[in-house]
C-alpha cells in the first residue's frame, strides 16, 4: 500500500499515504517497527497467551484474561464492525504483520530465549488483535477491581471479631479507605482555555494522562496524513487512529477519566447441574450458565486449564466454595457455611513486580503477577470472595443467607462482572475514523457519541473558537450507593439496566478544568470515588493567570506544579502534638512551615514522605487494619488492589481520626515524628529517592535483565498536578504518573507541544529509547514539528510503501 514515513529529530514518525487504508497500513507498519516488543506482548495478553512466551510470570494474567473472556469479547466486537471499519482495522493489522516480519528480533525476546531456553514462538497477528490490544489496555482500568476490594473490606470486617470494625456501617467503611483518591488505576489532567484567555486569540487545550509508567511508554507520538485528513497525536501502540488525544489542524481533543461506575460486579450464587453444567440464581430462579474451558500453555512449565463460567450478567471472575461447605450434598439440601469459610488451594503468588515492587503496586492491565498453583478444571481455583453482608442504596441487607431472603441451597458464592464491551460486542471502534475526520469541536462530540469504554470527560476545541466539555461512554445507571459494592444477581431491583443517558456538550467561554474531581452537576456524577485536589489546584493556577493571555509555553508551569493539598490534611495531625524531643519538635516545626510543594530539591518533602511512611507502617499493625489483610481470594492478578499498606497510605489523615477503631492518632504521630527525627540525614531531598520505577514484563521473569532508564530526580507525587505516584511505606519511587503531556494550540498547530516519559522507540538499543526522559522528568514538553520540509524521509525496505 502506498505510504511514506518521515521523522523529526526525536524519531517521531509522520506517516503520509495515498488514502485512508494505506495510511492505516503505514501506521501499523511503523508501530510494529518502533514498538516491536510492545506490540508482541500486548497481542499475547489479548489472546491470553502471555505465559506461553514468558513462562510462569504470565500465568496470572492469562487466567484473568480468560475468565473475563477478553479474547472472545474482542473477536465478537471485530465481527460486529461495519465493513469499512473492519477493512480499516484489517489494513492496520496487515501493516503490523508486515512491520514485524521486516523488524529484527527485539532485545527482550533474545533475553527470554537466553533465560528460558528455546526460541520464543510467534505467529501473525489475527485480524481482531487491535481490538484485543485496546481491550487489554482498559480491561482493569475500570472501577470493578475497586468494588472487589470494597467487597473484601466488608467481609473481612464482619469476620474480624474486632468490635469497632464490625460496627462501622459498610458503606462508611469502604469510603474510609477510598476517602479522597482516585486509586491506583485512573487519573488525568485536562484543561481548555477559550480564545479570550490566550495569546493567539484561539483556544488552547492541554493536559496529561496518568497511568502506570510502563517501559516502553503507554502512548506513541505519531502523525497520520492522507488526502482526507492530517492529524497528529498520541496513539496506543497496536491500535489504529488517535482515540484519546489529537490535533487535526482545525479541531483538537483530549480526555480525562470520568472515574465512572461502568463495569458492574454481581454477587452470584452458582450450583452444579447435570453432566457438569452449572446454574446461577437469577431474578426468576435458576438459570443456565455458559461454561467453556481455556487451555493455557506455560513456557518451561505445565499447562493448565481455566474453567470459564459466564452468567446472564457476565463472566465469573472470582470463584468461591460451596455454601454448605461439603461436596456431595444435595444441591437443594439445607445448611450453609459461614461467609468466607476457607480458601481453596492455589493462593496468591509473589508481588506484581520484581525487586522492590510488591503487591501494593498495580498496573491497570493487571500486569504479570506470578500465579499460585494452578487448579484443574472444575476446581475452585482462586479461593472465595464470600457474602459481604453489606447494605446497599435501597436499604436492604445483603446478608441474604442469614436472613432467609436467599434459599439455603448447596451452592458456590462467586462474583461476575458486567462490562459494556462484552454486553454490546462493541469497543467503540466505529468512533475512530470519524474522529480523525473531525474539523470542528462539534464534529469531535458527534464522533464520540458512540464511545464505549473507558468513560471519559472530553475537552474539544476548534479554530473558529468553540470550546466544548462533555462526557463520552456507556455508564451503568445506578444509585450512588449501589456503585460501591456488588449487586445481587437474584434481586430484580439489581437486574441489569440500559446505560445511563449522558448530558449534552457544554460550551466553554472562559476556562474549564477536569482532573477526576467530584462533578459540579449531578448529570456528570457517574462514579463513587473522585480525586480531591488536582482540579481545585488547576483552577486556582488558571485563575492566577487570568490577568494575562497565555500561550503554549505557559503550560509548563501548570504541568510541573508540585503543590499537594493532601499534605496539609496530614499535617493537621502534626500541629497539636507535644511532648516531643527537641529533634522531633524541629521536624514538626519544619513541616508546619513548609509550603506543601513536593519539589525534587525539597528536604521538607523528603521529611513528609518519611513521616507518612512511618505512619503507614504503624497503622497497618493496628488490629482493625491488620484484619483487612486476610486472603482476598480474587487471584494474584488483583493483589495490588487489595494491598492494605497502599490503601492505608492513601487514607492516613482519615484513619488518624478513627478512635472508634482503636486508633490513637496523636500517639502514632508522636512516635512517627520521633522515628523520622532519629533517622533524618542532613541534605536529604525528595528527588534523591523519588525516581522513576517503570514496569516491564521482564521484571517478573527470574534471571532476566530488564531495560532501564536514568534515575533522574522527580518532583510531584500521587495527587499533585505533576503526577509521579508512589506507595507510601512501600517505595518512594514513582511507579505511576504522567504517561504523556500535550498542549494543542488551535491558532497554529506548529506551536503545539507534547512529550512522553521515555522516547519514541521501544528498542533499548535505539537512540530514541529514552531521549525524551530528561525533559519529561523536568515536566517539560518538546516541539511539535509539522512542516514536512523540516522532517527527514525514512528509506523503506524494498517493496514496502509502494
Amino acid at each position: 500500500m502506498g505510504f511514506e514515513v518521515f521523522r523529526d529529530a526525536l524519531g517521531v514518525p509522520h506517516v503520509r499515504a495515498s488514502d485512508e487504508r494505506a495510511l492505516a497500513y503505514g501506521q501499523g507498519w511503523v508501530t510494529a517497527r518502533d514498538r516491536t516488543w510492545q506490540v508482541q506482548t500486548d497481542r499475547w495478553r489479548a489472546e491470553g497467551r502471555l505465559a506461553e512466551h514468558v513462562g510462569e510470570a504470565g500465568v496470572a494474567w492469562d487466567v484473568v484474561a480468560h475468565r473475563l473472556r477478553l479474547p472472545d469479547t474482542a473477536q465478537r466486537a471485530y465481527a460486529a464492525l461495519g465493513d469499512d471499519d473492519r477493512a480499516w482495522v484489517d489494513a492496520y493489522t496487515a501493516g503490523v504483520n508486515a512491520g514485524l516480519a521486516s523488524a529484527g528480533r527485539p532485545a527482550e525476546v533474545e533475553e527470554l530465549d537466553r533465560v528460558l531456553g528455546g526460541a520464543t514462538p510467534d505467529d501473525p497477528w489475527p485480524a481482531w488483535a487491535p481490538l484485543g490490544v485496546f481491550l487489554v489496555d482498559h480491561a482493569l482500568f475500570s472501577t470493578f477491581p475497586r468494588v472487589l476490594w470494597h467487597d473484601h473490606v466488608v467481609r473481612a470486617a464482619r469476620e474480624s471479631g474486632h468490635p469497632g470494625l464490625a460496627a462501622v456501617d459498610p458503606l462508611d467503611l469502604v469510603r474510609l479507605f477510598d476517602p479522597a483518591s482516585d486509586g491506583p488505576t485512573s487519573g488525568s489532567n485536562a484543561w481548555a482555555l477559550h480564545g479570550s484567555r490566550t495569546a493567539s486569540g484561539a483556544p488552547l487545550l492541554a493536559g496529561d494522562p496518568h497511568r502506570v509508567l510502563e517501559l516502553p511508554g503507554v502512548y506513541q507520538q505519531i502523525r497520520l496524513a492522507c488526502p482526507e485528513y492530517d492529524v497528529l497525536g498520541l496513539a496506543f501502540p497496536g491500535v489504529p487512529g488517535l482515540p484519546h488525544f489529537g490535533h487535526a489542524g482545525t479541531a483538537a481533543w483530549g480526555i480525562t477519566n470520568a472515574v465512572a461506575h461502568a463495569a458492574e460486579v454481581f454477587r452470584e450464587r452458582l450450583r452444579r447441574a447435570e453432566a457438569g453444567a452449572w446454574e446461577a440464581l437469577g431474578p426468576d430462579g435458576w438459570e443456565p450458565v455458559e461454561r467453556t474451558a481455556a487451555h493455557v500453555r506455560v513456557r518451561g512449565g505445565e499447562p493448565l486449564t481455566v474453567d470459564v463460567l459466564e452468567t446472564a450478567r457476565g463472566p465469573v471472575v472470582v470463584r468461591g466454595m460451596t455454601v454448605d461447605g461439603a461436596d456431595g450434598l444435595d444441591a437443594d439440601g439445607p445448611g450453609s457455611a459461614p461467609a468466607g469459610a476457607g480458601v481453596a488451594a492455589g493462593g496468591p503468588g509473589p508481588g506484581e513486580r520484581g525487586g522492590e515492587r510488591g503487591s501494593e503496586l498495580a498496573p491497570e492491565r493487571g500486569g504479570e503477577a506470578t500465579a499460585g498453583d494452578a487448579a484443574p478444571e472444575d476446581a475452585l481455583a482462586d479461593g472465595v470472595l464470600a457474602s459481604s453482608g453489606a447494605a446497599t442504596g435501597d436499604g436492604t441487607d445483603q446478608d441474604d443467607v442469614a436472613t432467609g431472603a436467599l434459599p439455603r441451597v448447596g451452592a458456590e458464592e462467586a462474583r461476575s462482572v458486567r462490562m459494556q464491551p462484552r454486553v454490546d460486542a462493541d469497543l467503540g471502534f466505529a468512533c475512530l475514523r470519524p474522529l480523525l475526520r473531525a474539523r470542528t469541536a462539534h464534529d469531535v462530540a458527534a464522533a464520540l457519541a458512540g464511545w464505549v469504554d473507558p468513560v471519559n470527560r472530553v475537552v474539544a476545541a476548534d479554530a473558529d473558537g468553540t470550546v466544548l466539555s462533555f462526557d463520552a461512554g456507556r455508564v451503568a445507571d445506578r444509585h450512588p450507593d449501589d456503585r460501591l459494592l456488588p449487586l445481587r444477581a437474584w434481586d430484580p431491583a439489581h437486574a441489569p439496566r440500559a446505560w445511563r443517558t449522558l448530558g449534552e456538550p457544554r460550551v466553554v467561554t472562559d476556562a474549564v478544568a477536569d482532573a477526576n474531581e467530584w462533578p459540579s452537576t449531578p448529570e456528570r456524577d457517574h462514579g463513587s470515588v473522585y480525586a480531591p485536589d488536582r482540579a481545585a489546584r488547576l483552577r486556582a493556577l488558571l485563575a492566577e493567570r487570568a490577568d494575562r493571555p497565555l500561550g503554549p509555553g505557559d503550560m509548563v508551569e501548570i504541568h510541573g506544579d508540585t503543590h499537594w493539598a493532601g499534605a496539609g490534611r496530614l499535617l493537621r495531625h502534626v500541629a497539636g502534638v507535644d511532648g516531643l524531643t527537641p529533634a522531633a519538635a524541629a521536624v514538626r516545626d519544619r513541616l508546619l512551615a513548609w509550603d506543601l510543594h513536593m519539589d525534587a530539591e525539597s528536604p521538607e518533602a523528603a521529611l513528609l514522605a518519611d513521616l507518612r511512611g512511618a505512619l503507614t507502617a504503624r497503622l497497618v499493625e493496628e488490629p482493625a487494619i491488620a484484619a483487612l489483610g486476610a486472603p482476598h481470594g480474587a487471584g494474584p492478578a488483583f493483589d495490588a488492589w487489595f494491598g492494605v499498606r497502599g490503601r492505608v497510605g492513601q487514607a492516613l489523615a482519615a484513619l488518624l481520626d478513627r478512635a472508634d477503631l482503636g486508633i490513637d492518632g496523636p500517639a502514632h504521630v508522636r512516635a512517627a515524628l520521633e522515628e523520622v527525627a532519629a533517622r533524618a540525614v542532613d541534605g536529604d531531598t525528595w528527588g534523591a529517592r523519588h525516581t522513576v520505577l517503570p514496569a516491564h514484563v521482564l521484571a517478573e521473569v527470574p534471571g532476566a535483565s530488564v531495560p532501564a532508564v536514568p534515575a533522574l530526580p522527580l518532583g510531584g507525587d500521587q495527587d499533585t498536578l505533576r503526577c509521579t505516584g508512589t506507595v507510601p511505606g512501600v517505595t518512594d519511587r514513582a511507579y505511576r504518573g504522567s504517561v504523556a503531556r500535550w498542549v494543542w494550540d488551535l491558532g497554529d498547530r506548529g506551536r503545539s507541544r507534547w512529550g512522553v516519559p521515555f522516547g519514541t522507540s521501544g528498542d533499548p538499543r535505539s537512540p530514541h529509547f529514552a531521549d525524551q526522559h530528561a525533559p519529561w522528568a523536568a515536566a517539560a514538553t518538546v516541539e511539535v514539528v509539522t512542516a514536512w520540509d523540516r522532517l527527514t524521509p525514512e528509506p523503506l525496505p524494498a517493496g514496502v510503501g509502494a
